[in-house]
């Protein structure tokens, strides 16, 4: 079974945004989250922090790709439940 934050990942179609050395442990991803774009005392992304991640993948995935993909999910499985 795939680490949470992995499956998250993939759950909104991108599962390769990381390489499999950060996805493969919650301490990797807790590690490369800090250097990288910063988190705060709880270790969550802040709203700086938040928008440094979203600018560093923005080219790859646009988040207007990344609400439709959410949106198709999320009609499928109403669909599938009705």
């Amino acid at each position: 079974m795939l680490p949470l934050y992995s499956f998250s990942l993939q759950a909104v179609g991108r599962p390769n945004e990381l390489g499999p050395h950060i996805g493969a442990s919650q301490e990797a991803w807790r590690c490369y989250m800090f250097d990288t774009y910063g988190v705060n005392e709880h270790g969550s992304l802040d709203q700086d922090g938040f928008c440094r991640y979203r600018e560093s993948i923005e080219f790859s995935y646009p988040l207007v790709r990344v609400t439709v993909y959410i949106f198709v999910a999320s009609q499928r499985i109403d669909t599938a439940c009705s």
